[in-house]
């Protein structure tokens, strides 16, 4: 039994790197632009990247759409939309490392919504992988609460013990 590496890893690797780099750069340009046009920046970029991609791939209109996937198109780019402006308003006020350690919590989510929505079974395994996860959160946010308490204590002058 070997370790396969991929172009599904790279892929992971790159969207991984891209992203670090992605909040890095949001951060820096939140603080002299406003929020509010930095997503909207950031979409439409995004947007006109995966338009280009998906136009060379199955062409500009492979989809028929009609009132219900307009609507859904709206309100799918309106979630998407607001969640990236409270992304950002959260990366403008917070250390990027500190608030970046949560999007680990994606799969979770992803994981337990599909449970609940799509009736998908949760094995051991994951479920086990998903404590893990949470746990990891847990403890690196325990371990900078309790070094911030000792740091604020030994600043006013008391010894610790």
């Amino acid at each position: 039994m070997g370790i396969t590496f991929g172009i599904g890893e790279i892929c992971l690797l790159a969207a991984m790197f891209c992203g670090g780099l992605g909040n890095i750069l949001s951060k820096q340009e939140a603080a002299h632009l406003d929020i509010l046009y930095l997503t909207s920046y950031q979409m439409l970029l995004g947007g006109l990247g995966l338009l280009a991609v998906g136009a060379s791939q199955v062409g500009i209109m492979p989809f028929q759409f009609d009132w219900n996937t307009t609507l859904m198109l709206f309100y799918l780019a309106f979630i998407s939309g607001a969640g990236f402006v409270l992304w950002n308003n959260i990366m403008k006020y917070n250390k990027v490392g500190n608030v970046s350690m949560y999007l680990f919590l994606i799969p979770v989510f992803g994981v337990l919504l599909s449970s609940v929505m799509l009736q998908e079974a949760i094995h051991l395994v994951v479920l086990i992988a998903l404590v893990c996860v949470a746990g990891g959160i847990i403890i690196v946010n325990k371990q900078k609460s309790t070094t911030s308490v000792k740091n604020a204590v030994q600043k006013a002058g008391k010894p610790i013990k």
